[in-house]
């Protein structure tokens, strides 16, 4: 049996502003695309056997982007208990961002939006269509993967470490099998 999630992604999933984590309840921003899979597995656990399949034998697995999604799954303590297997699939095991150089690279977004030096960015970020963020944080993000990456890439926004893994990986931006928050059964 399969099951698939749903998740946001760019400016939806994976947008780390200090504007936004004033009104999250984290007390941070961003990694919502990770939230997502982690509330989409949770519904998982709390559901499966309807359908006959097992809690106890719940396996995680992504290709590239996804695969590098079930390695955060695995950094995290939030995880605990909603798989017992992972599996991923050329994903990177290298976070590319913490929580700051995301801010920084989200700045540039606030301003494309025109809601830099207004009184209250989260209101005029949170008043956005979603057709204004896809296309905002597209201008961005192709800007950005330019000069780090040297090539135009249309989708380029990051997890950032901190906002997601940051008790269990503190400052670093691998993680190695012994730090890992959820201890797969494999």
């Amino acid at each position: 049996m399969a099951v698939s999630i749903n998740y946001r992604l760019n400016g939806f999933g994976f947008m780390a502003l200090p504007d936004l984590g004033t009104v999250d309840p984290r007390g941070v921003s961003g990694n919502y695309g990770f939230l997502d899979q982690q509330l989409g597995l949770r519904w998982v656990q709390d559901n499966i056997a309807a359908f006959g399949g097992d809690a106890s034998r719940v396996t995680v697995w992504g290709q590239s982007s996804g695969g590098t999604s079930v390695l955060a799954l695995l950094a995290s303590p939030a995880s605990n208990g909603l798989f017992s297997r992972a599996l991923s699939l050329s994903g990177s095991p290298n976070i590319t961002a913490d929580l700051d150089f995301a801010y920084r690279q989200n700045a540039g977004f606030v301003q494309q939006a025109g809601c830099a030096g207004v009184a209250n960015v989260t209101a005029c970020l949170l008043q956005l269509s979603a057709a204004a963020v896809r296309a905002h944080a597209h201008v961005v993000t192709r800007a950005l993967c330019c000069s780090l990456l040297g090539e135009e890439f249309t989708v380029c926004m990051v997890p950032a470490v901190c906002s997601f893994a940051r008790r269990r990986l503190g400052r670093k931006r691998r993680a190695s099998p012994g730090r890992l928050a959820h201890k797969p059964n494999w």
